[in-house]
């Protein structure tokens, strides 16, 4: 793996991107995204991979982008910010369009960035504690890295909309009824149950 913030294991003919970053909750900084897009495209080149398991450690799936480094990403010039932005945001497009099948596993908190990663996933099944939100008006910003498509695409426009403008958060149960999740487990069931998705799919 290339670094303990984004581990990659190869369990058969499953690959396994885990978030590892437990004490900012699998917060996102721009280094991450990348680190997902060069894993996502090593998972390409391997003819061997069916399935891939994208899942959180430490009992979060990711709390979205890193608000830490916001000061100095708001320092840098509008355009470069963009450029940033734009590119970091392809990583959602690579996932979702991957020809590959690919299940996330949400052992806990799923929010912002997180949920949009989530939702370039193909299948979703989460804890039982698990909760859920499109919280970025809180900070003030709209809804990035695809999520403005990803969300209506999931739960419909209207629900997409509450999500957005109440920034509300969601438990396991709301999720599943709304369509954000197929599966609700108990917490210590998620990575299996993912898992054994995975295994079928590939």
């Amino acid at each position: 793996s290339m670094s303990v913030v984004l581990s990659f294991e190869l369990a058969g003919r499953v690959a396994r991107l885990t978030l590892n970053r437990p004490a900012a909750k699998n917060a996102l900084r721009p280094e991450d995204w990348q680190q997902i897009a060069t894993h996502l495209f090593d998972i390409q080149q391997r003819s061997q991979v069916r399935a891939i398991l994208v899942s959180g450690a430490g009992g979060a799936f990711s709390s979205g982008g890193d608000l830490k480094t916001m000061p100095e990403r708001l320092a840098l010039p509008v355009a470069v910010r963009r450029e940033q932005l734009i590119r970091d945001s392809k990583v959602i497009q690579t996932l979702h369009e991957l020809d590959l099948p690919v299940v996330a596993a949400i052992p806990g908190v799923c929010m912002g960035a997180g949920l949009s990663l989530a939702l370039a996933c193909d299948l979703r099944v989460c804890a039982d504690t698990a909760t859920f939100g499109a919280i970025f008006h809180r900070v003030g910003l709209s809804a990035d890295f695809g999520l403005s498509w990803l969300l209506p695409q999931a739960v419909g426009a209207s629900n997409a909309m509450h999500m957005l403008m109440t920034a509300a958060v969601l438990g396991a149960e709301e999720a599943k009824a709304s369509g954000l999740v197929q599966a609700v487990v108990a917490s210590s069931d998620v990575e299996q149950t993912a898992l054994g998705w995975c295994e079928k799919l590939a």
